[in-house]
């Protein structure tokens, strides 16, 4: 059995960053960051690696003049926000037009991580059309016909899940059933202001 050591340390969960600085990085930085995040237990800055901006780049959209982008990957044992990364960063020297803090969870750092995975090298533009393709299952009288069927199938499905039954619902009158409910109120039927 494990002790209650081995389980905390176990479930210690750390907090990824990326502060990526445009053209120029003060001298030490990363040691410098490091320093500055002691309060929540900066565990690793890395040295930075140095990426090509691109003609749109999405960090750095006023800065295409830049050559390059450092990127530097912060890992901190406590929760923090970018906006207090940014200050830090800004207390080491560095300008707030030229760097940006994102964690490593963004939605943009996501995305440019699978764009970068996702290239292949080939072009698909002028490649020739598979010659194997059924054309009978994508596209006709017969594929409109299982389609429909499927649907119907489908439908009847849902309908069982859901507990509807046609043949018990068609004995159901649900507007005279309502009405049988509803009884009117005889001694509030005159307006309590008074009506003539």
């Amino acid at each position: 059995m494990k002790t209650f050591r081995e389980y905390l340390t176990e479930s210690k969960k750390q907090f990824a960053y990326k502060v990526k600085i445009a053209g120029e990085v003060p001298e030490k930085f990363a040691e410098n960051l490091k320093k500055h995040l002691s309060d929540v237990n900066c565990s690793t800055c890395s040295e930075g690696q140095k990426i090509p901006v691109s003609h749109f780049p999405v960090d750095f959209p006023e800065h295409e003049e830049h050559k390059e982008v450092t990127v530097f990957d912060v890992i901190t044992d406590y929760p923090t926000t970018p906006q207090q990364i940014s200050k830090h960063v800004t207390e080491i020297g560095g300008h707030s037009c030229c760097f940006v803090v994102k964690t490593a969870t963004d939605p943009t750092e996501i995305e440019q991580a699978q764009f970068v995975a996702e290239k292949s090298g080939t072009s698909l533009l002028g490649a020739e059309y598979e010659d194997n393709i059924k054309h009978k299952n994508y596209f006709g009288d017969d594929f409109n016909k299982s389609f429909l069927q499927q649907l119907s199938k489908d439908a009847a499905e849902r309908k069982k899940e859901v507990g509807h039954n046609e043949e018990a619902m068609k004995d159901v009158d649900v507007l005279a059933s309502q009405m049988k409910e509803f009884k009117q109120d005889k001694a509030g039927a005159n307006s309590p202001v008074g009506s003539k």
